[in-house]
């Protein structure tokens, strides 16, 4: 019997009342389905992934939102990152993802000591996040792939704090490897560092 057949046959209780899956409900459990490993396969692999933070010359923090149907996070506000490449080097991935993401060219990071570790749809998506605040940079940040994110904007570091310490009550949504940051005392550090290098520039 295929996935699709078991899903036409189950049936759930609602209310009191018994039916089957509607179709969002159908594609949440696809969803999960298609990350979880084959018995043969063994327990899945934690995945790495490098993120950049980037502030403009008033200190605001550059953020994308993502799609609001995106896989995890839709709708809500991130960071530039993503999954680091086989052989890839956590800097070059993180600028990677920075210039493909939003057009941003790192000239120069300083990695944080700090990271944050975040499951999506269970252990088949573990993933642990790098992070580097840029402090030299050129371009003008803008969204390069639209099927992926659906803004760029800036953000306050206080203002971001404020919306983490009040979910799920902030009316901005954070998502979670950047809340994590936030929580982590990423974002000060970040703050520091990005502070430093412009007294260094001056």
């Amino acid at each position: 019997m295929t996935i699709e057949d078991r899903l036409k046959d189950i049936r759930i209780e609602v209310g009191g009342v018994k039916r089957s899956l509607d179709d969002d409900e159908k594609d949440l459990i696809r969803k999960v389905l298609a990350g979880l490993p084959s018995r043969d396969e063994g327990p899945p692999p934690v995945r790495v992934a490098a993120a950049t933070v980037v502030f403009d010359e008033a200190g605001r923090i550059l953020v994308i939102e993502r799609a609001s149907d995106a896989a995890t996070g839709g709708g809500e506000l991130a960071i530039p990152g993503g999954k680091v490449d086989p052989l890839e080097a956590l800097a070059d991935a993180a600028r990677r993802e920075l210039f493909e993401e939003v057009g941003v060219e790192a000239h120069s990071m300083t990695r944080l000591s700090v990271v944050s570790e975040d499951c999506f749809w269970g252990p088949a998506h573990h993933y642990v996040t790098h992070y580097y605040v840029v402090t030299s940079w050129s371009g003008s940040p803008e969204i390069r792939e639209p099927s992926k994110h659906t803004r760029v904007d800036w953000i306050d570091p206080t203002e971001l704090r404020h919306a983490v310490e009040s979910m799920p009550d902030s009316s901005l949504r954070v998502f979670g490897p950047l809340a994590n940051l936030v929580m982590n005392g990423g974002i000060d550090m970040a703050q520091k560092e990005w502070r430093r290098s412009r007294r260094i520039a001056s």
